[in-house]
């Protein structure tokens, strides 16, 4: 099956995602709230179109809509949620960003993304393409995995590799965005279980993997499955703002 297929449908499949998504929204809000500052202090109060992509559920594009009040928000997603042409001001497009960034305007004031840009299978190329979607004077945000997430997990099960934050800052300067803002840090979230951590994984969506190994270390599953203890996972977050001049 077509990698993205799978990210398709782990995704569709987590419908508990608004319910079990903390560290996720918890990160949106820190984006959130940066972008807001650094829009105040670039004295950058012309946000009237917004692309918000890799959108689960419709608070995150509610939330642009309040902090920013644009006349549109187009919203793209390989799974994008199913009632939003409720909202008037709203576009929502089923895209993959690699591949079908060609379907969405070209001329929007912030293009914004929460958690999803590690799913791309060429980031270097979806900055580059995503820097043609904005306007001149306009700001991209977004926050991403980075290299060392859920290092409890890498000698257990099959992680997926990510980019460090250094390798990005490359991708931002070589699509001639200036990067205005960064910061790295981690979130820890706390399991009963390891049978918690593995619900956890796929109800969330993020169970995907997008390498190539094909063994996992069931004997140290097997061994933390009866072990009953509890399990500390470790995100690892990097959050970007980028101005284009």
């Amino acid at each position: 099956m077509d990698l993205y297929n799978k990210v398709e449908i782990n995704f569709s499949n987590a419908n508990q995602y608004t319910q079990k998504s903390s560290i996720q929204n918890k990160v949106r809000q820190i984006l959130l709230a940066e972008t807001l500052r650094y829009s105040k202090l670039l004295n950058y109060n012309h946000i009237h179109k917004i692309l918000n992509l890799g959108v689960r559920d419709l608070s995150e594009p509610l939330e642009l809509n309040k902090t920013f009040n644009p006349n549109k928000i187009d919203i793209g997603d390989i799974a994008p949620p199913q009632n939003a042409k409720r909202i008037k001001n709203l576009n929502a497009y089923k895209l993959n960003f690699d591949k079908d960034l060609n379907i969405v305007a070209n001329d929007y004031d912030l293009i914004f993304s929460n958690m999803s840009f590690q799913w791309s299978q060429n980031f270097e190329n979806l900055i580059k393409n995503i820097s043609s979607k904005l306007n001149n004077h306009s700001i991209l945000a977004f926050s991403t995995i980075l290299d060392n997430n859920f290092h409890e997990l890498k000698d257990v099960l099959r992680i997926n590799k990510m980019h460090a934050e250094s390798s990005i800052l490359k991708f931002i300067k070589k699509a001639n965005l200036n990067c205005i803002y960064n910061n790295s840090f981690y979130l820890n979230k706390s399991f009963n279980n390891f049978r918690e951590v593995i619900n956890h994984l796929k109800s969330t969506g993020v169970n995907t993997y997008t390498g190539n190994k094909s063994n996992y270390n069931y004997k140290k599953i097997k061994q933390l499955y009866s072990d009953q203890k509890q399990f500390r996972l470790s995100y690892h977050i990097g959050l970007f703002i980028c101005f284009k001049e």
